[in-house]
């Protein structure tokens, strides 16, 4: 095998470029860990899986998986992955084509979109109202409404264009709508 000569070793040991790239492959090495996985969110009966997790230096990553299975071979690949997501702390998919993100920081819930027939997932559309933070939200089954809550106001949005159709709130209720269902 190759032996380095005393030469050799004190150069090694002593170039002030090799010693900062020793400490930053040693930072780095203490630094990079698994990341946390902050959600995840799947539908009963689709492909698709989400994570939402946040990297050693504090970066939202969105990840898109998908199932693939049959007879022999089961596997879920990694489609699609997204930067820096506006703080999210939460996600839910509305329908197998559609998924929410929710940030309590930036008040604000962005709407993630696969295309028609394909793996390709992009942002949307982002909802804010009136500095208030995003809560839940929900969609009907035959695709034709959003409901998002913001603290005690609930926002339906045309699904198709999403356009605010009707704000439902009361005088009555000072708490946040923690829960949307359509049944």
């Amino acid at each position: 095998g190759w032996q380095a000569t005393p030469s050799i070793t004190k150069f090694l040991n002593n170039n002030p470029i090799l010693v900062v790239l020793r400490f930053i492959c040693s930072f780095l090495t203490d630094k990079i860990t698994i990341n946390e996985l902050v959600d995840f969110d799947l539908i009963s009966g689709s492909s698709w899986i989400a994570t939402l997790e946040n990297t050693w230096d504090k970066q939202n990553i969105l990840k898109f998986w998908q199932f693939k299975s049959d007879n022999n071979h089961r596997e879920i690949l990694l489609k699609a992955k997204f930067h820096n997501v506006n703080g999210a702390t939460k996600i839910k998919f509305i329908q197998d084509w559609a998924l929410l993100t929710f940030s309590a920081q930036d008040k604000c819930v962005q709407l993630w979109v696969r295309y028609e027939n394909q793996d390709k997932w992009h942002l949307a559309k982002v909802f804010k109202h009136l500095n208030k933070i995003p809560i839940d939200a929900a969609s009907t089954k035959d695709e034709t409404l959003l409901a998002i809550s913001f603290e005690d106001l609930v926002i339906l949005y045309d699904m198709g264009t999403l356009e605010p159709l009707s704000f439902l709130g009361s005088k009555n209720v000072d708490q946040a709508y923690t829960s949307l269902t359509f049944r």
